[in-house]
């Protein structure tokens, strides 16, 4: 099986894990971002990938638990990737849309479901007020992402900002971490 992970943040570094674990032995690994430490209270990283791209930094992650694991390390956003040319040229079987840019996660949604891929897409909120899971399947006819999460409201209200409101500080907030395993649970298991 071949899983795009577009977002490698809290979530989307949960769940590329979790994926490995169970067996997926490819994935696509989209980031722009590099991990910060911040990052550091809520993702897999560990100290010594700060700097580093973190599509490389979960790569070493993953092939630590499978040494077989096949990564392509995406370090650009997606609105500067080829996601026509990725559809096209590949063989996808299932997107994970865990990214804070809910435009750019709108079009990778539209392209997966156009080309007849499911998708999960997840998100937790704000100091984990709440979180979504949402299942695309174009197969069983859902719903698509935006129709099944509006355009306007409080999805995108409530996401938080791109450094979650921290100004660069290593913080852990109470139950921030098994929200966050909550919600990369549920998606996982979708």
């Amino acid at each position: 099986r071949h899983v795009l992970v577009a977002g490698l943040g809290s979530v989307g570094s949960r769940i590329a894990e979790d994926l490995v674990r169970a067996g997926v032995g490819r994935l696509t690994l989209i980031d722009p971002e590099t991990v910060a430490a911040p990052n550091l209270t809520r993702t897999v990283y560990r100290a010594a990938d700060i700097g580093e791209p973190k599509p490389a930094a979960l790569h070493r992650a993953l092939v630590a638990i499978n040494p077989s694991v096949r990564t392509t390390q995406v370090d650009r956003p997606l609105g500067a990737t080829d996601l026509a040319a990725t559809f096209a040229d590949e063989t996808v079987d299932l997107v994970v849309a865990a990214t804070d840019d809910l435009s750019e996660q709108a079009t990778l949604v539209h392209y997966a479901y156009a080309a007849g891929v499911p998708t999960v897409a997840c998100a937790l909120y704000r100091a984990a007020a709440a979180g979504e899971v949402v299942l695309v399947s174009p197969s069983h006819a859902t719903a698509c992402w935006l129709c099944a999460i509006g355009q306007h409201g409080i999805a995108a209200a409530q996401r938080p900002d791109a450094d979650y409101g921290l100004g660069g500080r290593l913080v852990g907030e109470i139950a921030l971490g098994p929200a966050i395993h909550q919600v990369s649970d549920v998606a996982t298991a979708a």
